[in-house]
């Protein structure tokens, strides 16, 4: 996740977003790629501001093409918890000790805790600010952005006042989160280069992470589905190589347990951060934002065709 009237609002969103940009990349770094969730989530196209709207959609609950079943789904519980939170102070303090003692998973959710409440930590009116701009958004979406802020500030607010953040502390903590050795973190290591691991090692990995059926881990590697090399080839024989697979394997990962609910994390930072504030979860999200309806229809379409191979074990259909 990452940072967040009319002129304000929009001024307040270019500057987080080139500080977090900055801060959160060392000298030499290569930036990493969005993630679902906190610790991070998805990357969207340029946005609407929020008194306009791209061509007009249905803003109503999407209803997914059916799926048989969803077997076997792995929910992270880390990321439950921290999705959860209420206090995220209190979730902070819980996990101080765990990150002292060197506990990597530990120090990825403390991570996402100082990326969600940075744009509070750099600027200090950014709740009173935001507030002031609910006027300018059209009505059927004002509920949705004050639902959200007031999650932010509820979730965020102590652990801001205890003085805990910093940039150099999120540069830190995301170094030492990302050796943490579990199919999430393996996940974001593809999707941050597809083109660095060997074709036979990143096969390999994407085998073991779409047979454990992590949702999280899913969703996360479903950004290195557009990826196309230098001979056109995906990184999965079927089901890759475009932004309406990228989507198809997003939704994929939403099935089987990654959180992409209207009070996820990702779908929050979308609205108090882009402005991409709309009734409903990520599904919505993408229908209104990101995809044409032909493009959702076939990403959609995918979405089915890859849950019920999974579920059947079919996975040589992706290699």
């Amino acid at each position: 996740m990452r940072n967040r009237i009319v002129v304000l609002v929009a001024a307040s969103v270019a500057v987080v977003l080139a500080v977090l940009a900055m801060l959160r990349t060392s000298p030499g770094e290569k930036p990493a790629q969005a993630e679902p969730v906190a610790a991070s989530s998805v990357r969207q196209p340029a946005s609407p501001k929020a008194s306009a709207s791209p061509e007009r959609r249905s803003e109503g609950p999407l209803t997914p093409i059916p799926i048989a079943r969803i077997d076997g789904a792995v929910r992270v519980p880390s990321t439950e918890i921290y999705e959860n939170a209420g206090n995220l102070k209190e979730l902070a303090d819980a996990l101080e000790p765990r990150v002292a003692a060197g506990d990597k998973e530990a120090a990825r959710s403390l991570a996402r805790i100082l990326d969600e409440c940075f744009p509070m930590t750099v600027f200090p009116n950014y709740v009173a600010g935001f507030r002031e701009g609910l006027s300018k958004f059209p009505p059927e979406r004002r509920a949705v952005a004050q639902r959200h802020i007031d999650r932010l500030e509820q979730r965020c607010a102590d652990f801001v006042r205890s003085g805990r953040s910093s940039p150099q502390r999120l540069r830190d903590l995301d170094r030492q989160g990302a050796g943490v050795d579990d199919l999430v973190a393996l996940a974001r290591h593809i999707a941050n280069d597809p083109a660095a691991m060997p074709r036979a090692e990143r096969s390999d990995a994407l085998r073991r992470i779409l047979s454990s059926r992590n949702g999280e881990a899913i969703h996360v590697v479903a950004d290195a589905m557009s990826y196309v090399d230098e001979d056109g080839d995906g990184v999965l024989r079927r089901h890759s190589g475009g932004n309406t697979q990228l989507y198809a394997w997003k939704f994929v990962g939403c099935d089987f347990g990654a959180p992409c609910g209207p009070d996820s994390a990702f779908v929050r930072h979308d609205c108090i951060v882009l402005n991409l504030c709309i009734s409903g979860g990520y599904r919505e999200h993408v229908r209104y934002f990101s995809l044409s309806p032909y493009q959702l229809e076939l990403a959609m379409e995918e979405e089915r065709a890859i849950v019920e191979a999974i579920n059947d074990g079919r996975l040589d259909e992706f290699f």
